[in-house]
């Protein structure tokens, strides 16, 4: 037995001398390799009439992988000599008679060698395929999954889908009583080679071509639409492009995805190979050598000869500052002009734009206007992010496809028109509109679910919305309060607010998971509390009742954000050394089961603080300020709680100094009286519910220094029918403020550090 060093047209050619053999052991070989599915070339059934024996036989033992000959005793003693070699191949020795083994277990023996070399020939034949032995790892083990059935390799021509596919049946082929390996014609990789020895010298591109040649008419424009303009566009705004000019355009670039000539990414956009778009571009310019006679443009040079003359379905970037009196706008689908120089679109205020999908003006930071768009009842899209120049926009009352409007980075838009009408708007993103003062009305804007409003500087007022958002950001706005509609949405999770805010009132958000702040240096509060526009009479609060599903991070947010909101407060009162009116007052409020140790580490249940210090021992006056944090059980809380709290100042010199201070809130429950009911016993069933946390400060806790040395402080709970009581879980949290630098200094701490540094500890 011989074999050939690759993989050729048959797997086995079988031979055989002598007549004595052909009818019994060689006839019987040839049905069991057969059995096994094998391409045999057996002599006398393959040589024609005709044909010279010598070189038939040399063609088929050139074009196979293995050769078997079947040799009588007698043959080989006539050709003893000619045949020498044959003993340093592989082969077995039939004596025949009743001490030898029978023919079928020698038969046996030589089908399991063949399909034994076979396989090996393939493997071999493997390692010279860069990346196959994974892929074909990867294939077997889909095979061995228990519910496979039918497995597709899918790809453009000429990739090596059918080398792989053969790669795996030579694996597993031996493992089957039958087997057979068809290939598709349809497919014609071989069809692909001989296309291509049309070509001296084959190249890629070529190769690609006949991919390209292969699709029908509205395939190849589709395919040449995307090459030469709509590469890197999401797949949505592509089919909406092109549906305007194809019908069945949705099938058609299913069918591109199909054939590899175009993929879409995990972001939904389209992508192309280099090569591809390189092919496709290359045909259009083959068209003509007059750029105005090709069916596309996208160079910047072409466009500019040609764009005064021509009606073209899609631009591209321009360096005009603004389009020719004689642009002809019915036929135009999508404007982009972005990191253009243009400053204003047309000078005509009635365009025929009802084609018009989309607006594209990003980076035109010399656009000063947009002209009348109420024509463009299809428009889906306006983009103007960073037109920073842009002062005014035209009315968008009439857009009722408009779905996205981006104004990011107009640092000089004042305004938004009235949005009344666009009815369909999904996304409406103002960040960075550093200018802006005010939002239009968005309240019956049913489908807006996103709004984008971060560093809007001047914005101060909160925009009445549906209910339908999830997430809002409000970041880096001068935003003083929220208004109660948040309530309403019922739907938010994630909310991103300014440093400081007047009033937010975020009661019942039951959905809302995660709140987080700007930031949390305390130096980015300094000042935040002063200004003209201050009112003397100051109430902030901050209140997240019944928001049960914040997370642990949101609860610290929360908790750390309410501590600088008062340094802050307490700063602003040492500038006005402690004059000012007596409402002023900090609230927020929060579900949690315990006092946080990091902002309140001097911490009681049921009795009081007590705390002492050293000698203050340096000079200069100072204030003392203490918030207070306690919890309370909203469960029979009648829409309001009220808290008392004592505190006893001893000075150096003896002197005591008694402040009393005296909480309450009230507040709108929202709910019926059942479902607030139901609400915290579902909650109580599932978290251990013990309450609500309360976190407060006024100008009670505010106290010019005057060398204290001691504190005790009591606090006691008001009943509903007036009586105060004990048993409150709570904390209390001590510092200084300079009366003359407003800087902070904490006295919590209670370690043996801070009393050699003037803290404060307990006992």
């Amino acid at each position: 037995m011989a074999s050939s060093s690759c993989h050729l047209k048959y797997q086995v050619f079988l031979s055989f001398r002598g007549e004595d053999t052909r009818l019994n052991f060689t006839s019987h070989l040839l049905k069991a390799l057969k059995d096994t599915g094998m391409n045999i070339f057996f002599d006398e059934d393959k040589l024609e009439k005709g044909e010279q024996l010598s070189q038939a036989l040399f063609q088929a033992i050139a074009a196979s992988n293995l050769s078997i000959v079947v040799l009588p005793l007698d043959e080989v003693n006539r050709w003893r000599d000619a045949f020498v070699e044959i003993g340093k191949l592989k082969g077995w020795h039939i004596q025949g008679g009743k001490l030898d083994r029978s023919e079928a277990e020698y038969i046996k023996d030589v089908v399991e060698y063949v399909i034994k070399e076979l396989n090996s020939k393939s493997k071999s034949v493997n390692k010279e395929l860069v990346g196959i032995d994974d892929q074909k790892k990867m294939i077997l083990r889909l095979i061995e999954e228990e519910d496979s059935r039918i497995i597709g390799l899918w790809g453009m021509g000429g990739i090596g889908k059918t080398t792989l596919a053969e790669a795996v049946y030579n694996e597993i082929s031996p493992t089957f009583q039958c087997r057979c390996f068809l290939q598709d014609s349809r497919k014609e990789w071989e069809s692909e080679v001989d296309k291509l020895k049309e070509y001296a010298k084959p190249k890629i591109s070529q190769i690609l071509m006949i991919s390209f040649e292969e699709l029908d008419e509205q395939e190849k424009n589709i395919f040449l639409d995307i090459a030469c303009l709509l590469k890197w566009e999401s797949k949505k705004e592509v089919e909406e492009i092109l549906s305007c000019l194809y019908e069945g355009a949705m099938c058609g670039i299913s069918d591109l995805l199909d054939k590899c000539l175009i993929e879409v990414d995990s972001k939904g956009v389209i992508c192309m190979h280099d090569m591809l778009e390189e092919m496709g571009k290359d045909i259009v310019r083959r068209e003509s050598k007059d750029p105005g006679e090709r069916s596309r443009l996208w160079s910047l040079k072409d466009m500019i000869q040609v764009l005064k003359y021509n009606k073209v379905s899609s631009l591209g970037l321009l360096s005009l500052k603004s389009l020719s009196s004689n642009f002809n706008s019915k036929n135009l689908v999508v404007l982009k002009l972005t990191e253009s120089f243009i400053e204003q679109l047309w000078k005509e205020d009635h365009q025929d734009l009802v084609n018009l999908r989309s607006i594209d003006l990003s980076g035109c930071k010399s656009l000063v206007e947009i002209p009348n768009l109420s024509g463009a009842i299809n428009l889906q899209s306006l983009c103007c992010n960073g037109c920073e120049s842009l002062v005014e926009l035209p009315s968008l009352n009439q857009l009722v496809s408009l779905e996205s409007l981006d104004l990011s980075y107009c640092k000089s838009l004042v305004e938004i028109p009235n949005l009344s009408g666009a009815i369909n708007l999904k996304s409406l993103k103002c960040n960075y509109c550093i200018s802006l003062v005010e939002l239009p009305c968005l309240n019956h804007l049913a489908s807006l679910t996103e709004l984008g409003l971060e560093e809007c500087h001047n914005l101060k007022k909160f925009p009445e919305l549906q209910n339908n958002f999830s997430e809002l950001d409000l970041r880096y706005t001068e935003i003083e309060q929220v208004s109660d509609s948040i309530q309403h949405l019922v739907g938010l999770r994630k909310l991103k607010l300014p440093r400081y805010l007047r009033c937010l009132n975020a009661n019942y958000c039951t959905s809302l998971e995660k709140v987080s702040f700007t930031d949390h240096n305390s130096n980015s509060f300094f000042s935040l509390h002063d200004g003209d526009d201050t009112p003397r009479d100051e109430k902030v609060s901050m209140s997240f009742l019944i928001c049960f599903n914040l997370n642990q991070d949101s609860i610290k947010n929360i908790e750390r954000n309410a501590v600088l909101q008062i340094q802050s407060l307490a700063q602003r009162w040492a500038r006005m050394q402690g004059r000012g009116s007596f409402g002023n007052q900090f609230f927020c409020c929060f579900p949690g089961n315990e006092v946080p140790a990091n902002e309140f580490e001097h911490r009681s249940v049921n009795s009081p603080i007590n705390l002492t210090r050293a000698p203050n021992g340096r000079s200069g006056s100072r204030f003392l300020a203490f918030a207070l944090c306690f919890l309370a059980d909203l469960w029979f809380a009648d829409g309001g709680v009220g808290f008392f709290c004592k505190c006893q100042l001893t000075a150096a010199s003896g002197e005591k100094l008694m402040r009393e201070s005296r909480v309450s809130w009230r507040w709108d429950r929202g709910y019926r009286y059942k479902d607030y009911v139901d609400l915290v016993s579902r909650w109580n069933r599932i978290n251990r519910y013990k309450g609500h946390v309360f976190i407060v400060f006024n100008k009670d806790m505010f106290i010019r220094d005057n060398d204290y040395e001691e504190a005790s402080f009591e606090i006691y709970k008001n009943g509903q029918l007036g009586r105060q009581y004990k048993g409150v879980e709570w904390g209390v949290h001590v510092f200084y403020v300079d009366a003359e630098s407003n800087s902070i200094s904490d006295a919590m701490s209670c370690d043996a550090k801070r009393r050699l540094n003037n803290g404060w500890y307990g006992w």
